[in-house]
């Protein structure tokens, strides 16, 4: 779950069966697909052609990490929240923002929010490359609150998160315990190569 997705897939094909993956795996693959070759490698200069797919890909790896780490397979803003306080260096208020950002989407198919006082909060996405790439960075000064996602900067929280947390999960007999009782509901999955008929 935790290898590198630019491993040759035979490794995994002997491992745990023709096809089968953790959803983590799958997941890592797929946004580097999207991005580019390497996980760790520099934003290609022509951009990403997917910016909210990535990001949403992202989020979703995100709750996959929080559900390893409380070991409960149904898990709440909250959690997701404090999982981002504890393996990404970003503040409260911008993992904050971040959950909020995901359940937009998700959930009410938009880019917007609103605060528990009536401020509307607008997301907006950003592929670019040659800022500072900070992941989440807000602006308050007009009437709507404007929370910007870099997609680059998300992607390199996410990949760092998953160090982070792998290293406490190597350590940590407790972790282990919660992370295999949620491996063992999610189980991984087969993706069957379509076969052309030869008719």
């Amino acid at each position: 779950m935790f290898k590198e997705p630019s491993l040759e897939q035979e490794k995994y094909d002997e491992e745990l069966g023709k096809g089968v993956r953790p959803l983590l795996f799958l997941l890592r693959r797929d946004l580097k697909d999207f991005q580019y070759d390497d996980e760790d490698a520099t934003p290609m200069e022509d951009g990403m052609n997917s910016p909210l797919l990535t990001c949403l890909g992202i989020m979703i790896g995100f709750e996959l990490l929080t559900k390893f780490w409380t070991g409960q397979v149904e898990v709440n803003r909250d959690w997701q929240k404090k999982f981002l306080d504890k393996y990404t260096c970003l503040n409260s208020e911008k993992s904050g923002f971040l959950v909020r950002f995901r359940n937009a989407v998700a959930h009410s198919y938009s880019l917007t929010d609103v605060t528990k006082d009536g401020k509307k909060i607008r997301f907006e996405l950003d592929a670019d490359i040659y800022k500072d790439n900070e992941a989440v960075s807000l602006d308050d000064s007009g009437d709507e609150k404007k929370v910007y996602i870099n997609a680059w900067g998300l992607n390199k929280l996410f990949l760092d998160s998953i160090k982070k947390y792998k290293k406490e999960l190597d350590d940590d007999l407790g972790l282990q315990c919660k992370f295999y009782v949620v491996q063992r509901e999610l189980r991984n999955i087969q993706i069957r190569k379509s076969s052309k008929s030869t008719d």
